[in-house]
C-alpha cells in the first residue's frame, strides 16, 4: 500500500453529520483534496484508501486500469474516483443522492 492520509482537522472526526471533513491524501505521487461528510469520514476512509477493498482481487488495483475508463457507481463524494484518477483515462461518476453528488461535483475540481 502506497497511500499517505491525513485528516487536516482531527478535532472533526466526530462531529456532527452535516459538517464536512477535509481530508487530503497520497496516490501515485500525487497529492489530492476532497471533502467528505463527517459522519461518513471512518467508514469511506478504512475502506478506500486504508485497506483498499475495491482493490483486494489483483485484476481490480488500480495500476492494471492504465488508461482504461472507470464507471464508479455509487460515488458517493467521489474518494474512490479521486484515488484512481492518475491511472484511469477517464472516469464516470455516477452518485444519485442530491448531497453526495454536489460534494463529488465539489471534489472532483
Amino acid at each position: 500500500m502506497n497511500c499517505v492520509v491525513m485528516i487536516v482537522d482531527v478535532n472533526k472526526l466526530l462531529v456532527d453529520e452535516k459538517e464536512l471533513v477535509d481530508l487530503q491524501f497520497l496516490e501515485a505521487g500525487i497529492f489530492f483534496n476532497c471533502s467528505i461528510p463527517g459522519d461518513c469520514i471512518w467508514s469511506v476512509v478504512k475502506e478506500i484508501l486504508l485497506i483498499e477493498e475495491y482493490e483486494w482481487l489483483p485484476s481490480f488495483e488500480l495500476r492494471n486500469f492504465k488508461g482504461k475508463n472507470i464507471v464508479d457507481g455509487g460515488a458517493h463524494v467521489g474518494l474512490f474516483s479521486i484515488k484512481a484518477s492518475p491511472y484511469a483515462r477517464k472516469i464516470l461518476a455516477i452518485e444519485p443522492h442530491p448531497k453526495n453528488y454536489l460534494l463529488n461535483s465539489f471534489n472532483k475540481n
